[in-house]
Order: C-alpha cells, then structure tokens, then sequence
C-alpha cells in the first residue's frame, strides 16, 4: 500500500472511530445517569437551607435537563445541515438517539428532521446512513403519532419530486436529442432555435442510422434521472415502504414514485388513494385494498396476487402511455377479490409482431393469468385495451427500409403511427422504446399503442391478424364480463385463413384451453405467488 492510501486508509478508520464516540457521548448525556452526575453539585449547600435548596436544585435538575435535551437536539440538527458528509453522519447519529426516547415530542420531531433531510440528501452514503437508521428503529419505538407523521413528510417529499421529475421527463429527452443532434454536425441546424419539438423537416433529413441514435433518447419518467434526483428521490421510496413495514399508517398515496416498493410488510391499506402513482412492480400481495382507488396509476407488473381489491377503482386514464420504462408488464391479479371492482381500461391482452433477421418467431400474444380471480355481477368493465406492439431489429432495418412494417420509422417519424394487425387498416399513435443489444441483428425499435374496445361497434373492426387470438383469451372466469365474454365471441367468430400461419395459430389455439386448466389446477391461492402471464409463440 502507497503512503497516501494508508494515510486516506488512516483517515477514514480516525473519522469512523470518531462518529462512534460521538453517538456514545451523545448516549451518555442524554441518558438519566449523565443528567444526575450533572445535578449533584447542585444540592452540595449548608444544612439550614437543605429544604429550600432541595426544592430549587429540583427545578433546576429539570430545566437543566431540558436545555441539556434542547442543546444536544440543535447540535444534531446543525450536523445535519452541515456541508460536509461527515457531519450530517454525526447528525444522523445524533437523531437516531431521539427516536428511541420517551418523549414523543421529540420522537416526531427527530423523525420528521430526518425524513425531511432524506428529501435534499444527494450523497448516497449518508442516505444509506439515513435509511439505516429507519430500518434500525426500536421495537415500540418511535410513536405511532411519530410514525404517522415521518411517513406523511415521505410521501408529501415524494410526491413533489416525482412531480417535478415528471413534468420535466418530456424536457429531458429533448435535451438528450439536442446533444446527439450536435453530434452529427449539421451545418444548416440551428440547435437553439428548436422549440418543445424537433422540427419534422430535421427528422426526415436524417438517415435511418442517426434516427435510431435520437430514439436512443427515449425513456420513462423516472429514468435516466439526474443524481441529485435521483438519489433522495429512490431515498423516499425506500422511506415510505420502510416505515409502513414499521407500522405507520395513511391513506394519501396519491401521485407518489414507490416503483417495486413492497407493502405488503405493512398492514391494511383499505380506502387509499393511489391516485396517479407510478406503482409499477409494486408488491400488494395478499393485501385488503378494499375501496382502494389505483386511478390513473402505472401499475405495470404490479403484483395484487390473492388480494383483496373488492370495491377497489382500477381504471385506467383515457391518455394511457404504454412505454412508461423499458418494458410493459401486466398487472398481477391472479386470486384477488375484484367483486365492485373497476377494471375499466386495464389491458387484458398483447400483441407483438415482431420482424428480425434470426430466429424470434414473428408473433408473441401474451395474457395476463386470472383463472382463479373473484368476480361478480358487479365488477365493472366499461371498456379495456389491447396493447398492440411492433418491434423490428436495426439489422431488418437496413435490408427492408421501405417495407410496410417500417413505416413508422421512414415516414412518420414527426408524429409516428402504426397499423393496428388486428383490424383492417387502422392507425394508432403510438410510443418508442429502444432495447440495446451487443449488435445491430439483436437491437430493437418497439413502437406500441394501446387499441381501447368498448362497445359492439369496436368489436365488430376485430379483422386480419385477429384470429390468432381464439382459444388464448378464453379464460372461464372472465366470461362474466359482459364486454370480455362478447369479445371472446366476437373472435371466435372470426374464420381461420387456410394458409401455413392459419394451420399455425389453430394448433396453438387448441391447446389454450388445456392450459387454462393446467394453470387454474396447480394454482394455490395460498402460495406466495402464482402464475402471472400466459406467453404464446408463433412462426410465421
């Protein structure tokens, strides 16, 4: 080892011991042995006055106690205000010792503090030290009014930031193209006089290798965040999530980012409001989410396995984005209670053609396993999607450019649409996603837009492609949906082409149904998870 790394080495080892002994005298001052030792002196006075002194040394010992808790409070609160790292650690230290006091005042005070630095605190090693100290909190302490207050600061912080980070999502991709604009060296454009979009005329001049660069650039609201985002951001979300697995309780969750937060540790969350959260990948397993309301709410691969969402509102916004990160993924709803439900706009089915230059088969319909979920008259489909997704390779790319399925990518780069396979002609807007890969043959372009059904007229446009769907979307607990089960019957209605790809899809169709049956037989509603999608291939 170098002399400056065993001096850094040195450093660190003098810094931690020094952190240490800092939270043990912080310890000993606050405990009733360093406040006693303070107050003997006091009552060392002549025997003639010992009941007066006795009872003004007892006032004394109290206020003295308070300024002694005051002092050691606004000490912590300095430290953690400081500018350097290590100091906010001592402050965190500081804090920590707060919460695991008697008095609840200072109990919700301390928590509070914390989770409010939390909210401004860019450095990830002190964040670790934050959420350390939330996962360390002591049994029956703090309070449930501390609590409560600690997770209602998470989730106001929360809230703000998310809403921050998405009202500037559109904004940062723009950036991010501008600087691969630059890169090009276009001597005719004007980078600064770009508005919110880039000009269509400037997207037609590009050739296909430098527009799929700029669609490098698409991503989800929470990606590609800046650190000082992101890090108090993600520091929130594992606030919130900790501190309900602690106990604390609310029903305001609206508008939050908790991607893959786990609350299922924590209790009941009947009544809330999830109100237009990003909640993708969430864990609600096994959970009573009666009434709950998941209005608007990315719930991509949400799992709501064996819960109890009986009353609970699902439904989706009309202006639903299909790409919000990198990949769609259903929600999870196998065994849940979904009796009053609201399942209006939910996607219920996917279809992905695909066009690539090795082996993938073209077409991939996947469906989201409910074999075993509870419905009833009363739960409510007013309508719900398909989401329909293309995807072509940067390798088909190049040797088919003019070829119909490219479309989107050649000629409609301004305002991008693409043809709806299900139906005969239509076009639908639609969102990017790029999927890296180690070569041009294995990276993709999808395109996807969700196709809303609601009523005979949109059933009755189900044309083409949409044969191959028979059998895969009939799940026997949907039929009593009367929307699903007539779009079960529209389907099946639909003729099989005599053609290699008709014979194809009639194979698969017949075995669907087996397993429909197969899944619903070995499910346990009981187990930890079940099966969540039912994943169909085939050739073309």
């Amino acid at each position: 080892m170098d002399l400056g790394s065993q001096q850094g080495a040195e450093k660190n080892a003098l810094e931690t011991e020094k952190l240490l002994l800092e939270k043990q005298l912080l310890q000993r001052q606050l405990s009733k042995q360093g406040v006693v030792l303070s107050w003997v002196p006091a009552i060392t006075v002549p025997l003639l006055g010992v009941i007066v002194a006795l009872l003004v040394g007892f006032l004394q010992w109290h206020q003295g106690a308070d300024n002694q808790t005051n002092e050691r409070f606004d000490k912590a609160l300095s430290r953690l205000a400081s500018q350097r790292p290590e100091e906010r650690i001592t402050g965190i230290f500081g804090l920590d010792l707060f919460l695991g006091e008697s008095n609840e005042l200072l109990q919700k005070q301390a928590l509070v503090f914390l989770v409010n630095a939390l909210s401004l605190e860019a450095d990830e090693r002190v964040r670790g030290a934050m959420l350390e100290v939330l996962a360390d909190l002591p049994t029956g302490r703090p309070s449930q009014e501390a609590l409560n207050a600690g997770l209602r600061v998470a989730i106001e912080r929360n809230r703000s930031l998310a809403n921050l980070a998405a009202r500037e999502w559109h904004g940062r991709i723009l950036k991010q193209k501008k600087q691969t604009l630059a890169k090009f060296n276009m001597p005719w454009l004007d980078l600064n006089g770009i508005g919110d979009e880039i000009p269509a005329h400037t997207l037609a001049a590009l050739s296909t290798e430098r527009y799929l660069s700029l669609l490098d650039a698409e991503h989800g609201p929470f990606e590609m965040l800046d650190p000082a985002q992101e890090v108090p951001l993600t520091g929130l979300m594992e606030a919130i999530q900790t501190l309900i697995a602690r106990g604390a309780t609310s029903t305001d969750f609206k508008g939050i980012y908790c991607d893959a937060c786990k609350f299922n540790a924590g209790k009941s969350l009947d009544g809330a409001d999830f109100k237009g959260a990003s909640l993708r990948y969430a864990d609600f397993a096994h959970m009573s989410l009666r009434r709950t309301s998941f209005v608007g709410a990315s719930l991509d691969g949400a799992n709501f396995f064996d819960a109890d969402l009986t009353g609970a509102d699902l439904s989706v916004f009309s202006d639903y984005e299909v790409f919000t990160g990198r990949v769609f993924s259903f929600p999870k709803f196998e065994c849940a209670k979904l009796g009053g439900a609201d399942l209006s706009g939910q996607p219920l089915v996917s279809f992905l053609k695909r066009f690539n230059t090795y082996s993938l088969s073209p077409y991939q319909i996947a469906l989201p396993s409910m074999t075993s979920v509870q419905l009833d008259g009363s739960t409510k489909l007013d309508n719900f999607s398909i989401i329909i997704e293309l995807g072509i390779t940067d390798d088909y790319l190049k040797v088919h450019k003019v070829a119909p399925e490219a479309k989107f990518l050649m000629e409609t780069r301004s305002s991008p649409t693409i043809h709806n396979p299900l139906t005969n002609g239509s076009e639908m807007s639609a969102d990017f996603a790029r999927s890296p890969g180690s070569t041009d043959k294995y990276k993709w372009t999808f395109a996807a837009a969700a196709w809303v059904l609601g009523n005979k007229d949109d059933l009755k446009s189900l044309a083409n492609e949409a044969f191959m769907l028979r059998g895969h979307i009939d799940q026997p607990a949907l039929r009593v949906l009367p929307l699903y089960s007539q779009f079960i019957d529209a389907v099946s209605s639909l003729s099989i082409p005599n053609s290699t790809l008709g014979k194809l899809a009639q194979e698969r169709s017949d075995k669907s149904a087996e397993r429909w049956a197969e899944i619903k037989n070995s499910l346990s509603c009981n187990s930890k998870e079940g099966p969540f999608d039912l994943l169909v291939e085939i050739p073309g």
